[in-house]
């Protein structure tokens, strides 16, 4: 098997070990480089959450059990990789072997729990990489690490702590970490309308990807997925959407990440029949009309698909029927979405799947805004 790049953590309250695991690494793998790394103290807390994905309050026993503190980072390659299933905090993983297994060695040897931390696999060694010194593998490999020398103290906090440069530097940072796609109007970012409107986005690991960016919730309602993320010292908004809440059918969701594909611009975005079928879908079930916006992407998506597609204004039924055909065809369902700001047009020639309780939220939010409106 390939040579992989590892790295494993040691927090403050395991120091007095640090020189006798650093010795044992040392046998069974090559450490390319120990860095001690400072957070400040002020954001070790939200550093400890943006790193494990779980929200961590200040003075935690997760923080109390490791220490805020200096801590150590010893990046090692692996020349012979094994990997095997183990039973993991996520559940049963496939992972190497060699790393999971040392990590519980050294976890014993510092009186148990968690103050050893270690990468599991490849994707963890570029998450853990990109998180805490904003690096891909191949620079380690490739030693470019600048001006950093071995064994020195860094002080810097996790990537995106102070908020993002920009929307690349979001992206960058979400592509080592978390899956997700773009769902549409990405052609907008080069021309910055971004900061007009927002960016809808999924992922099948929602709770990561808002502690990772940082995104800070708009509504209290938990049906809402309307967040802020601060780029460039203001803030960019948000739809962060998520495997199985409806927006699509959940199996058409999977599809997205599935056979999504990394832009030139370095954001993931959908395949050409994923964009063309859900923009489709999006500006008839979801929008009260469909935009000339929608209506030029989508005519000029259905050329490169080779598909024959009118105009709209006269050709509303064939719009339909192409999307009828290839939601059955796929057996994707028409479904309601439960972020309830969302509108479903309810024409009869859709067949949709019926969700009582969403149906019964959007019912009741009627009544309300309707009782509001006569108040006013």
């Amino acid at each position: 098997m390939k040579s992989e790049i590892h790295l494993f953590l040691i927090w403050e309250n395991a120091y007095p070990m640090l020189d006798e695991i650093a010795e044992d690494i040392s046998k069974e793998f090559k450490i390319m480089k120990q860095i001690e790394v400072v957070w400040s103290k002020e954001k070790f807390s939200n550093n400890l959450t943006q790193f494990y994905g779980t929200k961590l309050r200040p003075n935690s026993f997760k923080e109390k059990h490791c220490g805020n503190g200096p801590f150590t980072v010893l990046i090692v390659k692996d020349v012979s990789p094994k990997y095997e299933d183990r039973k993991t905090s996520k559940g049963i993983k496939n992972v190497n072997i060699r790393m999971f297994d040392l990590k519980l060695k050294y976890r014993a040897w510092t009186g148990g729990g968690h103050k050893i931390h270690a990468s599991n696999s490849i994707k963890e060694t570029e998450h853990d990489l990109m998180l805490l010194f904003g690096k891909y593998i191949r620079e380690v490999e490739n030693n470019n690490w600048g001006q950093l020398q071995n064994k020195e103290k860094v002080i810097r906090n996790i990537e995106g702590a102070t908020g993002w440069r920009n929307l690349t530097h979001l992206f960058v940072v979400l592509n080592m970490t978390v899956e997700y796609v773009i769902l549409r109007n990405y052609e907008d970012f080069e021309k910055d309308d971004y900061k007009d409107g927002d960016i809808d986005i999924l992922t099948n690991n929602p709770e990561e990807l808002l502690f990772i960016s940082r995104a800070e919730k708009i509504y209290f309602n938990k049906r809402r997925v309307a967040y802020w993320i601060r780029i460039n010292s203001q803030k960019v908004y948000f739809d962060i959407r998520r495997i199985g809440d409806n927006y699509y059918d959940s199996n058409w969701q999977e599809t997205f990440l599935m056979n999504r594909s990394l832009s030139k611009e370095g954001y993931f975005i959908l395949s050409n029949e994923d964009y063309f079928y859900s923009l489709l879908y999006h500006g008839l079930i979801h929008k009260h009309r469909m935009s000339e916006v929608y209506e030029s992407r989508l005519l000029k998506l259905s050329r490169i698909l080779k598909i024959d597609l009118p105009k709209f204004n006269s050709n509303k039924e064939i719009w339909i029927k192409i999307l009828i055909t290839y939601m059955k065809k796929n057996r994707y369902l028409i479904t309601v979405p439960k972020d309830y700001s969302v509108f479903f047009n309810k024409l009869k020639v859709f067949d949709y799947k019926k969700d009582i309780l969403t149906q019964t939220f959007r019912i009741f939010r009627t009544i309300l805004v309707k009782l509001k409106n006569k108040i006013k």
